[in-house]
């Protein structure tokens, strides 16, 4: 944060506005990043830089897990199929798998040279000579 000091001094002086946070909402209101940075007097994107210092990023991160546990819970609760298929494609690496049955016939046919070549003079007795031109045309 070029040019600004700090809201923050010390990772402890954040802990303890995070945790008047979840104090106060009493989960009475789902907690949020943004209402996160907001409790803290700061914009998501200044909650980001602070987690990309040394001394808050332990601090922060762990904050960020409990929103993202609070909504991982509320999304698998209640028997939600699609919550429960999100949570273990994202977190689990899982991913929808598609079979298809793919099956063919081959036949081999085998004929004799003079059938082949009956076969080739009527080809070319049908499809019209191409000629290239001379020197003369």
């Amino acid at each position: 944060m070029a040019g600004r000091p700090c809201k923050y001094e010390t990772a402890q002086q954040l802990e303890a506005v995070i945790i008047k946070y979840w104090e106060d909402l009493k989960f009475e209101q789902p907690p949020t990043v943004t209402g996160l940075a907001l409790a803290l007097d700061m914009s998501r994107q200044n909650l980001i830089d602070y987690q990309n210092k040394d001394e808050f990023l332990d601090t922060i991160k762990k904050a960020k897990q409990q929103v993202e546990q609070f909504n991982e819970e509320r999304l698998i609760s209640g028997n939600s199929v699609a919550g429960i298929i999100f949570n273990l494609k994202n977190n689990f690496n899982w991913k929808d798998k598609t079979e298809q049955e793919v099956s063919s016939t081959v036949k081999t046919v085998y004929i004799e040279q003079e059938e082949k070549q009956a076969n080739l003079d009527h080809i070319y007795s049908v499809v019209p000579k191409i000629t290239t031109p001379t020197k003369e045309d």
